[in-house]
């Protein structure tokens, strides 16, 4: 053990600074909860062990102590030096004669994390083994979609064990590994109903009060000054973005503090007088958080020594093509024939090279500091491609291409700021789209000439129709239909007749009528906006030079859409007590009322920073 945190010190790096006590004390808390299996209390009325369960916890000891350190000790490095330390880790197995215990060496790189120690069989397996084989259901929402993998799956797993054994956990990798997600699916879904999940989510305007309040109000009072969730239940809290509230003047973060008073004395001290001390008990705390910096502070020593850490690493290739060929393929199988749906595992392999590419070539600058991509915008791709119709692509393969090409320009290339870059990522899609896909961006987008019409047959005058040399897809080319039909939009002059129609009516209902000329820059943007909010959990941040139409074109964009509009009106004396009201006026209209609603609000109405917190907070 003092060799491999030896090692690790010297050679590698790890997502969050820990020290050594920290990571043995995890090491033997992870130990402790792999063998409570074994563990009879005759004071409770348990049975002693029996022969075979002798036998098997006498075979379980070293590949138990192996596995614990492999999820506590080791779990603490970056993806890109486990490789180096499992070489390592075997090296000292077969100096101190235990490799036999320890697990196989698989095909990967870093193969001893692949493998769960199977307490009933009592060998290692694969963790995919130790789970029933997933069925996809098409009709469940995008969101709430969770393909298992080995990666989510042993994360869970080891979280289990822990919150099992009232062990805290803290997850800590970069935006968009799945560390919310999975520890919301396993406090929601999978827990005994022994635990109530409760879920926070820090900010860096967070305060101690503001904690301590909403604690307060979720616990019930069991005897003078001791407090908790209801008789019989533990209080599973999960603390999102841990690590984001505000350092003060000597550098402690009072959120943090405040629950680390909690965890070395038992509570806090009630703030109104007589200010009596508050002890709560029957609390695990599960936080979430990435490395530090970007905004995010590094948490003190003494609150990391209550937890144990488990480091999520970016997701392999193979686990990203299992978790987005799984959903695109039940999806096209369903909707389409075999020809079809045989196009899922290509269209999932370009994407995921495409992803890679514009992550490795495209980093975040000073003058492009919003170059940062992740997880989530391969998944905004592939719930794009989610609205495929089958009255549209299974006429042509070249639909759904153009479709697939679409979506990747709407993420990726809508947030690249010059030519260049915008350039750079066309020649990217067209070359992947022919490595992977067999057809180019010409053979997709380019339209044939239109054919003349049999009336024009002998009109020497006659011109065809313009048509769109671009991507663009909508599903307001007919209005009023139900359901609608997302598809390309190829008529250019029908195009801008439906725009200026919708913009018309909307001038005609509304007091403060917009004065727009619909060129085709200014209809793509507005279509753009267009598929933003018709998709669910949809969300757009505009940028531009004022004046450049981004609340006019949202404006339009909702009524073509046919959305309810509701924008703040900032006047003298608003605070934040008329934004509260007005929150809770947009809440209930799309909540209570069932509305489709389009909240807009500008960088002049941000007359306080807890508005923006109370935003990030409904996201």
């Amino acid at each position: 053990m003092e060799g491999i945190v030896f090692f690790m010190r010297k050679y590698l790096k790890e997502t969050v600074t820990t020290v050594d006590t920290c990571l043995v004390k995890g090491q033997f808390n992870l130990m402790a909860s792999l063998l409570k299996r074994y563990v009879r209390d005759p004071m409770k009325g348990e049975e002693p062990l029996s022969g075979e369960e002798r036998r098997n916890a006498d075979k379980a000891a070293v590949p138990l102590w192996i596995f614990s350190m492999i999820w506590s000790i080791c779990a603490s490095v970056t993806g890109p030096g486990r490789p180096q330390l499992e070489q390592f880790f075997r090296k000292k197995a077969e100096e101190h004669e235990f490799a036999n215990f320890m697990p196989p060496e698989g095909k990967g790189d870093a193969s001893m994390y692949e493998y769960c120690y199977d307490q009933d069989k009592c060998k290692w397996v694969e963790w995919m083994q130790t789970i029933p084989e997933y069925k996809p259901n098409p009709d469940q929402a995008f969101a709430s979609i969770i393909v298992p993998t080995a990666d989510t799956v042993r994360y869970t797993y080891v979280i289990d064990k822990l919150l099992l054994n009232d062990k805290h956990v803290l997850c800590v990798g970069d935006t968009g590994t799945g560390k919310t997600l999975n520890v919301m699916d396993k406090l929601n879904n999978n827990m005994p109903d022994l635990f109530v999940p409760m879920f926070m989510t820090f900010s860096a305007r967070t305060s101690a009060n503001q904690t301590q309040d909403f604690l307060d109000s979720k616990m019930d009072k069991r005897r003078k000054g001791v407090f908790g969730p209801p008789m019989g239940k533990k209080y599973a809290i999960l603390i999102d973005d841990f690590n984001m509230p505000m350092r003060e003047k000597y550098f402690a973060q009072p959120p943090i503090e405040l629950l680390r008073q909690w965890m070395d004395h038992g509570g806090w001290y009630e703030r109104h007088p007589p200010c009596p001390f508050r002890t709560l008990q029957d609390m695990i705390i599960v936080g979430c958080m990435g490395p530090p910096g970007g905004g995010r502070n590094p948490v003190s020593n003494r609150m990391l020594r209550h937890f144990n850490f488990l480091s999520f690493t970016d997701m392999s290739d193979e686990s990203s093509i299992r978790i987005f060929d799984t959903i695109l393929n039940s999806y096209l199988t369903k909707k389409f024939d075999k020809d079809v749906a045989a196009l899922s595992l290509p269209i999932c392999e370009a994407t995921i090279n495409i992803y890679n590419t514009v992550r490795r070539d495209l980093l975040p600058t000073p003058a492009k500091s919003h170059y940062t991509f992740n997880l989530r915008d391969l998944a905004r791709v592939f719930q794009g491609l989610l609205r495929a119709d089958p009255r549209v692509v299974a006429e042509d393969s070249n639909e759904l291409y153009g479709l697939w090409m679409h979506e990747n320009l709407r993420v990726f290339q809508d947030r690249m700021v010059n030519n260049e870059d915008r350039e750079w990522f066309r020649e990217l899609i067209d070359a992947t789209a022919k490595e992977k896909l067999g057809v180019g961006w010409d053979e997709v987008v380019s339209l044939p000439e239109p054919k003349r019409p049999p009336e024009e047959a002998d009109n020497d005058d006659w011109v065809p129709p313009p048509r769109v040399d671009r991507l663009i897809y909508g599903d307001y080319m007919i209005p009023g239909a139900e359901p609608r039909v997302y598809q390309r939009v190829k008529d250019r002059s029908e195009l801008q007749r439906v725009v200026e129609e919708a913009l018309d009516d909307y001038n005609g209902e509304t007091t403060a009528p917009m004065k727009l000329v619909m060129f085709l820059d200014a209809i793509e943007h507005v279509s753009r906006i267009c598929r933003v909010i018709r998709l669910p959990l949809g969300n757009a941040l505009l940028l531009g030079v004022g004046g450049s139409g981004r609340q006019s074109l949202t404006r339009l964009a909702a009524a073509l859409e046919e959305f309810h509009l509701f924008s703040i009106e900032v006047a003298k004396g608003y605070g934040k007590n008329e934004w509260r009201d007005d929150l809770r006026k947009v809440l209930l209209m799309a909540g209570a009322e069932g509305k489709d609603v389009v909240f807009l609000f500008t960088d002049t109405q941000i007359v306080q920073e807890n508005f923006l917190e109370d935003i990030n907070n409904i996201l």
